[in-house]
């Protein structure tokens, strides 16, 4: 397959010339789609042996396509990356596959062999259970990507240093709103395919990304917000209360906002779409089990009269080599590729740390973002 081109790989690396992969391991959560393809391939040419990356994806967001590339690229990508069960929740059946990963990494590799150890984390999965390597980590460096992870790892002990990317001043800033342009794009196809005309729509959560979608969302439809922070919210007290208002629900907290007993509080005909990680926004493995879905992971289900959009996933991710346009995935696998480099490259104090902001600056100049 082509390999999506990004101008801004190489402009990173161009920042790092002395930086060498060739004794590194690289173990790495990440979703495997085109722009993930580019970012490794970067560091293939840097040094990093194929056979020295181990790449576990998550089932909702892995292409075929890539998977099989990565294949035959001899990277050692995990056959969980396309494992679903329906009847499973995402984040229940995705900690097994950690495991199961992380077991046979510690099993094919002589950690004493490596002089820098990265661990690559979309999600928190792996740096929550890197004790499973049994390693010092005198070497190791960890690289976590998303709001969702930070939220699992910002009050663990680490006794190595994170770099905290999903906190970096210009992913928060300039990230969402190509996000939040995305998922709104793909929320009217959505609501233009099912025949949903004036949409009364309420946002959960309002985060950077779900602002974002909120104000894209209302220059076209009615539409709520609710958060916890009463500041950012459209109404008052509990949410549920509000819920048969309302036909197209929007999850974007990365936590569970409905449970089974609220489910007959929706209104008949509801769509539940979320815009955020995993499946757990809408309890989507209840809903799953009661319509009696199949493993076709991409589909939207129904249960008395309730629709879960592309099985309760982000709808964003839909199986194909791309979530997001090359040119706007550029910053987010940009700052990705640089956060290696400086694991690589640089000592780093233990514990969570930023992205050096030089290194952003001057990403989004080249990206004149």
């Amino acid at each position: 397959m082509e390999t999506p081109r990004m101008p801004v790989l190489p402009f990173v690396s161009s920042l790092y010339p002395d930086s060498d992969f060739s004794k590194t391991l690289i173990i790495a959560c990440q979703h495997l789609l085109g722009t993930q393809l580019s970012l490794f391939k970067e560091l293939f040419q840097k040094g990093l042996e194929p056979r020295n990356l181990f790449l576990i994806g998550k089932n909702y967001s892995t292409s075929g396509d890539v998977y099989q590339e990565f294949l035959k690229q001899d990277v050692q990508v995990a056959l969980e990356s396309k494992e679903y069960n329906s009847k499973l929740s995402f984040d229940v059946q995705f900690q097994k596959h950690i495991e199961t990963f992380l077991t046979r990494v510690k099993n094919s590799v002589s950690f004493k062999d490596y002089s820098r150890i990265i661990i690559v984390d979309e999600g928190g999965h792996l740096l929550c259970s890197r004790h499973m390597l049994e390693g010092p980590f005198l070497d190791t460096v960890g690289v976590e990507q998303t709001s969702s992870g930070y939220e699992k790892i910002k009050h663990k002990q680490f006794d190595f240093p994170v770099i905290n990317v999903a906190r970096s001043y210009s992913k928060l800033e300039s990230e969402a709103p190509i996000i939040a342009g995305l998922v709104v794009r793909k929320i009217k196809e959505y609501l233009r395919a099912a025949s949903v005309s004036n949409p009364n729509i309420l946002v959960v959560g309002q985060g950077p990304i779900g602002v974002c979608t909120k104000d894209l969302l209302q220059q076209d439809f009615t539409v709520k917000a609710y958060d916890v922070l009463s500041h950012k919210s459209d109404l008052e007290g509990d949410y549920r209360k509000e819920l048969q208002n309302f036909n197209v629900i929007i999850g974007a907290t990365g936590k569970p906002i409905l449970t089974p007993e609220d489910f007959p509080l929706l209104k008949k005909g509801t769509h539940l779409i979320s815009i955020s990680s995993s499946d757990r926004e809408f309890s989507g493995v209840e809903l799953r089990r009661r319509s009696g879905a199949g493993d076709d992971i991409h589909t939207t289900i129904e249960s008395d009269g309730i629709f879960l959009v592309n099985s309760g996933f982000p709808i964003n991710f839909t199986g194909g080599v791309e979530s997001l346009p090359t040119k706007d995935a550029q910053l987010t696998v940009s700052l990705m590729l640089a956060s290696m480099y400086e694991a690589n490259t640089n000592l780093l104090p233990k514990g969570l740390s930023e992205l050096n902001p030089k290194i952003q600056a001057d990403i989004l100049t080249f990206l004149r973002i």
